[in-house]
């Protein structure tokens, strides 16, 4: 754990991938599991919060090297 790092260094921020990394301004959080949307018409899909890459919080992890 780092606080205050920002998302953008974190192993569970995942940025879309149609961004280059100079160009990434937000990307999904995968720290904890995806919360399910079931809509009407196209059914069940996964939503993983959005964070912007400058956010932060208390759980910032590295990858093991």
């Amino acid at each position: 754990m780092i606080p205050g790092a920002p998302c953008s260094t974190c192993v569970f921020f995942s940025p879309p991938p149609f961004q280059s990394r100079g160009e990434r301004r937000f990307g999904q959080c995968r720290r904890h599991a995806p919360l399910i949307d079931i809509d009407a018409e196209r059914g069940p899909r996964t939503i993983w919060p959005m964070v912007g890459e400058t956010a932060w919080c208390g759980e910032h992890s590295v990858p093991d090297v």
